[in-house]
Parts: structure tokens; sequence; C-alpha cells
């Protein structure tokens, strides 16, 4: 099993404190009697510890013979190994310190003792057995306290007043003190030393993820994550709690946003109101216990009833542990010690609320894998889904997504008669001998020799620099250009890295020349600011969109617009089945324009369409520039030659889409985009439907997607992709699993659209930042920021760009666009 009693005791008087180590249990009643045994013993040994109840128990952390227990009279220390052999005598550290013992913890080194006196600390020095400091702040109980192992010295506490501090115990004095965080009590904390965080959990359920650092100013302490274990325990349970639903159709003449699409689920539910108050309370934590299992961190949440593991990459529920599976229908824990066996196992020693008994259970966490994880969380259905979905699928597109946008009637071939003449002839029949072209010649080996060693040392030159991986990440500054006169927004680069597009907020494109030394090609027509762009395959083409609600082709060698999108149909209309004409301004439906702001635009499916979204609607278009001698003619009559037309569209039931990407490096027919209602959906262009949805990926709308577009991507790599959004975090996905890998989370964004990027490698992830760093994460091993590039800009980073493996490009708000190379 998962989850079993391994041992079960029942005592006389009721149990308000557990302790235990390796080898030993320790649990103390009300009747001030402390109750020591081994894990193999199933006879107890009774120590007295004095006239009143015992209120903290703690074994030693290096040595598990040294043990504590406090009371209101007084606090002992035992030697455990002496004390189980007859000598039922403790040495006394401390008389009548207060009514109410929170708690007692042993640092590391064993030589010094905490212990929670209802608002204050008390510090005791083990080996002179008296009170070295004495700490005061907490404006409530102080419910517990952790010696941290990443932070020298350290002392974090935390307190019924919905606080915690951070206390420098060398140097005497606070270093940390957050604001109120909840309405509700802090009741448990843990921490993860090799991440440099630390976990806190609250009495209703909700957890929070705090990671720290040390720099030249002082210490600082970023909350990375929160979330409420009720609402994920739902979540993971939705599958079990609903009933059958009827099938059938409901028409409805509200928008796709206003329609009521969980009537059904509301109707057939087995959960009630009242049934969800209920969980909410069910829900409260008792203790938080990190652990790590195949090289992962996970956190198991002892409840009142049941047991949890969460994934601290993904921080999602991976494994619920039930009491009543295990025959504890009736008992609710009370208070409970957690302590890690081997990495597959974990023993719990718990007393329960309403009766006089004492439970040992121990964890198997070796059912954790991806099989049983979409066996939660998926259907049968789904789970084939995902195992057989892949961002490089491609089957045969629709009619008319098929078909392609032709040339206008002027620009169509003349028919030609069929000649009566017999076929042997015929001057275009190749096979005949008599076509205009020459045939094939061997020619004479030339006498001098072919020049081939500059050719042979650039191909060399350029396999190298493909093949050869930098050993860091880019970190010196190397060039600078300032090339607008308002905050630069997005950053692109051409597919051949020779170009750089850089969008302001003015709505000024600017096309420069890597390294920023040729003239720059100025792209001016819209009237806001710039909300995406995209270049084509072949660098000829860059797409623009606007929060003016425009999106524009440009032609990036001369500068010129090509197609304006301002209409959402097309900028033709029919005359007769064989010709189109281009409509002018007046003849426009104004009605069938965009009336908001294009959030992104892409091409797609190897620049075959176009895709932009405006409002919660997706649009993808076919268009036709006419870039041939053979149109000089129709250049001159139409001011507008060159044409799109809607293809397809999708009505999200979002309200906004709010980010888009497209794969157009190679063919497929998926579309990923993110919603204002928090989800990541992919969208199948074939079969016009969405065939995945993520729902709640991030904590806040999604406002960027990023591909994977490295020159060393395989056919694996290819599927991972970033999400980014203003919750102050980057979400790694991989397009065949249910749920994204990792979670990066110590640059700053909250307010503004910040980009990221691939390193080419495949090594890296480079992001900007709000605070005016470039953050860059290890993409290969763990959560990590490796590099951060302290004050890389005086104003925000909004997006970075990799122009090569050694070379990192930034822009800001400062008007500036800076590269870092290598060191």
């Amino acid at each position: 099993m998962a989850l079993e009693i391994t041992n079960s005791f029942e005592f006389d008087a009721a149990i308000h404190s557990v302790a235990l180590s390796k080898g030993y249990l320790a649990a103390g009643d009300v009747e001030g009697s402390v109750i020591i045994w081994r894990n193999t013993d199933e006879n107890p040994t009774f120590l007295n510890h004095s006239n009143s109840d015992v209120q903290a128990l703690a074994f030693g952390v290096k040595s598990e013979f040294k043990f504590c227990s406090a009371s209101k009279d007084c606090i002992k220390l035992w030697n455990v190994q002496v004390a189980t052999k007859g000598s039922n005598e403790g040495v006394v550290i401390g008389e009548n310190v207060g009514n109410v013992i929170n708690f007692v913890k042993f640092n590391n080194e064993d030589d010094l003792l905490c212990v929670g006196v209802d608002n204050m600390i008390l510090l005791y020095h083990v080996t002179e057995g008296k009170v070295i400091l004495q700490l005061e702040g907490h404006n409530a109980p102080v419910s517990d306290a952790f010696f941290l192992e990443h932070l020298s010295n350290c002392l974090l506490t935390i307190s019924d007043d919905r606080t915690f501090k951070i206390w420098n115990i060398a140097e005497k004095k606070i270093v940390y003190k957050s604001a109120i965080l909840s309405i509700y009590p802090i009741v448990a904390v843990c921490e993860i030393k090799h991440l440099n965080r630390f976990i806190i959990g609250f009495s209703n359920g909700l957890i929070q993820v705090y990671e720290t650092n040390t720099d030249k100013v002082g210490l600082w302490v970023k909350q990375i994550s929160e979330f409420n274990i009720s609402k994920k325990v739902k979540r993971f349970e939705k599958n079990d709690c609903e009933k059958e639903i009827p099938q059938f159709e409901i028409i409805s003449s509200e928008p796709v946003w206003k329609q009521q699409h969980d009537f059904l689920q509301k109707q057939f539910s087995k959960t009630t109101e009242g049934g969800d108050e209920e969980r909410e309370i069910t829900f409260s934590i008792i203790d938080l216990h990190p652990f790590i299992k195949n090289e992962k961190d996970y956190l198991m949440v002892v409840t009142r009833e049941n047991i949890i593991d969460i994934n601290l990459s993904s921080f999602e529920i991976e494994k619920i542990y039930s009491l009543e599976d295990i025959g504890l229908n009736n008992d609710i824990l009370l208070t409970c010690s957690c302590l890690s066996i081997d990495d597959s196992n974990t023993r719990i020693i718990a007393a329960t609320n309403f009766q006089p008994m004492l439970y040992v259970f121990e964890v198997h966490h070796q059912g954790i894998n991806f099989e049983e994880i979409t066996k939660n969380n998926t259907d049968s259905t789904v789970k084939e889904d995902i195992q057989e979905l892949s961002i490089s699928h491609h089957s045969d597109l629709p009619l008319h997504l098929k078909s392609t946008m032709t040339k206008s009637s002027s620009q169509t071939k003349k028919k030609t008669k069929i000649k009566d003449l017999p076929v042997t002839f015929h001057t275009r029949i190749k096979s005949s001998g008599y076509s205009t072209e020459k045939p094939f010649m061997l020619k004479k080996k030339s006498s001098t020799p072919i020049k081939t060693g500059t050719t042979f040392k650039k191909t060399m030159q350029s396999s190298e620099a493909i093949v050869k991986i930098p050993n860091g990440a880019p970190s010196i500054l190397d060039k600078e250009a300032v090339i607008h006169n308002s905050p630069i927004l997005r950053l692109s680069i051409s597919n051949d890295n020779s170009k750089v597009a850089s969008g302001s907020n003015t709505g000024t494109v600017v096309i420069s020349k890597y390294p920023f030394k040729s003239k720059d090609v100025t792209l001016a027509k819209h009237q806001n600011s710039i909300t995406g762009m995209g270049w084509s395959l072949d660098n000829k083409y860059l797409l623009t969109s606007s929060s003016d609600g425009s999106a524009i082709l440009w032609n990036t060698n001369k500068g010129d617009p090509l197609i304006t999108f301002k209409s959402i149909q097309s900028n033709v209309t029919k005359i007769n089945s064989t010709s189109t004409k281009p409509l002018t301004p007046s003849k426009r439906d104004t009605s069938l324009q965009f009336k908001s702001s294009i959030e992104n635009i892409s091409f797609n499916n190897m620049d075959k369409f176009i895709v932009l979204s405006n409002s919660n609607n997706l649009y993808i278009y076919k268009y036709y520039i006419h870039n041939t001698k053979e149109d000089d003619k129709l250049l001159k009559k139409n001011s507008e030659p060159h044409k799109y037309k809607l293809a397809q569209k999708y009505e999200s039931k979002s309200q906004k889409i709010t980010a888009v990407a497209c794969p157009n490096k190679f063919l497929s027919n998926y579309i990923l985009f993110g919603g204002s209602n928090k989800n990541l959906e992919i969208y199948d262009i074939s079969k016009d439907k969405i065939v995945r949805t993520f729902e709640n990926a991030h904590e806040r709308p999604i406002h960027t997607i990023t591909l994977n577009n490295s020159p060393l991507s395989t056919s694996d790599s290819i599927n991972m992709f970033l999400t980014s959004s203003i919750d102050g975090c980057i979400k790694l996905w991989d397009f065949r699993q249910p749920s994204f890998v990792r979670r990066y989370s110590q640059h700053k964004n909250s307010v503004q659209s910040i980009g990221n990027d691939f390193s080419p490698c495949l090594r890296h992830i480079a992001t900007g930042s709000e605070d005016r760093s470039i953050y860059i994460y290890d993409l290969t091993q763990s959560e990590k920021c490796i590099q951060k590039i302290q004050a890389a800009h005086s104003d925000v980073v909004s997006d970075v760009k990799y122009q090569s493996m050694t070379t990192l490009l930034s822009c800001s708000f400062d008007y500036k666009l800076k590269t870092f190379v290598c060191p």
C-alpha cells in the first residue's frame, strides 16, 4: 500500500505533543509523562517530566540521543540512550518560563535550543544550560521556528500574527520581517536548502513559497508562488466528483464568452455549496515536509484527514492519501511529526484529536510517476491524445485552406489552341530531341586548378560556429545603440540573424543590420504601440501589429507597406468567378473592420498563412504578393495590388486572446494561444477545434508564448515552449506532457509584457525583467538563475533575443538596444 499504519498505541491520557528520529519515537501526555520507545519495540519507556501537560518535544538534529521535553513548569534535556535503560532523570535548564510552550527546536549542531514561549523566543545554550538570547517582536504566539541551513546563523520564526521574521543569531539582529500575509495564522514551515527556498503553510490551506538570496545590500526575500491546497484537491478530484452529464445541444444567441458553459455541470454535480464549505475546512494544514524522489523536489502536506504529495516543479498535486483508506474514518489528526527514512518512504507519528491514540504511518512515494498522474488527471481518451500529440504533426488541410490566392484576370495566361500537328513535330517535347534547350555536354577538364580553399575555409568556420558551444552565458556588454526616441517594446531577429527589428510604443518599427553599422530602415505607419512582429522564412517580409487596430506586411528591403490589414474579411471583392478587384476605402464595410487592438501576428505553415488575433477571435488569412515583371501593369492600375483573404476564423471562449504562437519553420497543424481566462489552448487548424486545454496555466493571463526555434533542435526538443505571465514566472512546457515541466521565477514581472528566448545551444533561457536586469536560467538540470546581468539597462528590460550562441540582444524602455557576449 502507498499509505499504511505500521503501529498504533492507546493511552489513558490525551497526547498533545509528538516527535521522532530515525531510531526513536516520543510522545507527551497531559499528565506530565514522556513516552519513548524504539521503532522496533512494542513496549515504551515512561519518563516523568513534571506534573503538568508536556507541550513540546524535540530530538537532536546531529545526534538522536539528545532529547528535549518542555512544559510550563520546566524544560528538560535527556540522553535517550541512558533514559531508555532505566535512568529516569533529566537535566532541568529552565523553570517556569511561561504558561504556553509552543515548540522546542535544536539547531544543526545541537548546541543551541530554540524555545517558543507565548509571543517570544528563548535561545538556550545546551552545554551551559542558560538563556543566551531572547527574541521579541511578534504580536501573537510564535507557532514554530526553523534554523535555515542555506543562511548561516539565521532563524526563521512564524506566528499567529500572520507574519514571519528572519533573525541573525550571530549579529543579534533581525534581518527581515514580512508584512501581514493573510487573515489566517501561519501554522507550518519547512526549508528546501539546495534551492534557497522555504515554504510556509496557513491554517486555511494556503501555501506560499519564498526564495532568499544575499548580495552587497543584504538579504532579500521573494515570494515565487502561492496556491490553495483545497482548490487544487478539488481540481484533482474533479473527474470523480461529477456525474454523467446528459448529451444534448444548447443553442444560445449570446456571445461565446457570455454563454453558460457550466450550466449542465452545476445541475448534475455532486458537490453543493455546503459541501464546498466543508471541503475548505477539511484541508487545513498541520505539517509540511519536503522530500526528493527521482531527483525531483516534492512537498508532502499533512492535513487533518489527508496526506498530499505536490511536485515543487509544477506545484501540482501528484498523489493524495486518504486516512479513510486505512480505516481512520472518524479520527482527525491533531499534531504530527515527519521524517524521511529514504528517498521512497516517509515516517509520520501523529496523535488524534478525539481519542488518546497514537499512530505511526509510513508513506511509500514510489507510486509517483507519469502514468499515474495521467490516470488521475485525465480519462483514457485524453491519455491517448497526450501520447500522440506532437507539435510537428501535420495532416492534410481542408480544401478551403489548400487552395491558394491566384493572380487577377489581367495576369492569367492566355488560352492557346491545341496544335493540329503530329506529336513528333512539337518543338516543346523534350523527348523528341528538338527542344530549344541545349543538350547536356561533358566539358573538358580545365587545366587551371579551381580555387576552393576560401570556400572550404568559410564552410569550416560556419560549421565550427554551429558546433562549438560556449562555456558560459552572455554577460559582457559589447555594443549599445539608440535607434528609437521612445520605449522599445518588442524585438525580433530575422532567420538568417542578419537583421534586427525593434518596435516602440509610438508605433515605429526600425530594421537594423547587425551589428548596427549600416543605415536603418524605418517603418512608420502605425499610430500606436507595437504589439507583435514576425519574419518570413526568406527574410524579405516583416509582419507588424499594433494596438491601433491594424496590421501591416512590409517589404524589409525598401521599407514599403505591401498589405495593410484593416478589413476583417479581405481587401478585394469578387467581380466574377475568375477575377478580383481591390476594394476602395469608400466601398469597404466599416462594420467589418478591426475596432480594437491586434495583439499578435505571425506567419504560419512555412509562410502559407498569416495568423493574427483580435479580441477573442483568431484569424487565419491567405495572401498573395505580386512580385513579378508581369504585374507592372496591375501595379499602375491599382493602389493596393497585393491581396489577402480570410480563410478561417476561431472564436475563443475567453473574452480576449492575449498571446499566440505559430510554428512556421516546419509544417504543423497546431497554433498555441493563451486567453484572459488564464488557460493555454492548442488549436488544430485542420480540424478547426481545440485539441487540448491547460486550465489555469498561470495565475494571471499569459502575455508571451515562445517556441523553440533553435537550429540544434531535435524531434524531441522541438516540442518545448515557454509561457510567461505577469504572475512573475516563466513555465517550460513539453507539447506532449499534460502539465508544465519547470518553473522559473527569480526575475520580476508583475506589470509589463516581458519577452524571453531559448538559447541556440538549448542550455539556457534568457528573460528581461522589471528590475532593469537580465536573467539567464539553466534549462538542462535545475530552475536556478545561473547568470544575472545586474542593471543591464536603466529601465525595464522589455525583451531579449539570442542573435547567436554567444550573443544576446536586449531592448528596454530606456530607448536602447544592447548586445552582450560570452566572456
